[in-house]
């Protein structure tokens, strides 16, 4: 009931489609409002610690995953290669809630697009300043990584199906809110339409990471067997 939260949720799913708002609005075009990214130093700053740690689960997905490609940039072909061994598509940008995991994964990309520099070397010389300070926070946490890169790949296997099971339970959330809204309102037929279409399409990528999840699974008993 609430028009600034119902605001709020057409424009996550403006972005999420990659679509004008105004697709979604069904009425007069409006001016845009600034998209809100967030960054990881931002997030610690504006929140507690106490908050940080109750809803950082995500956050601490994204670090992970990060934090060894970071490390050895080499992964992350193979990692590419079992996420479709899997069906599920390669691991992108989009993957990353947080701006700067976004940058960081993007220099990763380039530095095993490219041959004529060692990988970690490429995307240290490459940092921006304003993510070294997280550079340093992300080798920290490797540390202590298993040395068996069969074993780091099945953990960034489990945390990118974590990522997105997550990000399509979220969206699934925002579409149904505005199915809801649509039918209290009277919206568009076409507008209902493609909400219906991307509820089915988020439904099957959450049957399609239960599977390659339970599949991993199996695959790591037999192992153990």
């Amino acid at each position: 009931s609430d028009p600034v939260e119902r605001d709020d949720y057409r424009q996550r799913l403006a972005r999420m489609l990659r679509v004008d708002e105004r697709v979604l609005i069904g009425g007069q075009a409006r001016a845009p409002r600034p998209r809100r990214t967030r960054s990881v130093a931002q997030k610690q700053v504006t929140e507690s610690p106490k908050l940080a740690m109750a809803v950082s689960s995500s956050q601490k997905v994204e670090a992970y995953l990060i934090a060894v490609l970071f490390h050895k940039p080499e992964l992350l072909y193979r990692l590419d290669r079992l996420l479709g061994q899997y069906g599920l598509a390669p691991l992108a940008a989009g993957d990353f809630e947080y701006t700067d995991y976004q940058m960081l994964f993007g220099l990763i990309r380039e530095a095993v697009e490219q041959d004529q520099t060692e990988h970690h070397e490429f995307v240290v010389e490459s940092l921006p300043e304003s993510l070294r300070g997280l550079s340093h926070e992300l080798l920290a946490w490797t540390e202590k990584l298993d040395p068996l890169e069969e074993k780091l790949l099945e953990d960034l296997l489990r945390a990118v199906i974590k990522l997105r099971r997550s990000a399509a339970g979220e969206n699934l959330n925002q579409l149904r809110f505005l199915q809801e809204d649509v039918q209290q309102t009277g919206g568009a037929a076409p507008r209902a339409a493609l909400y219906q279409d991307l509820v089915l399409k988020n439904t099957h990528l959450l049957r399609d990471l239960d599977q390659a999840y339970r599949k991993m699974s199996k695959m790591s008993l037999k192992r153990l067997e």
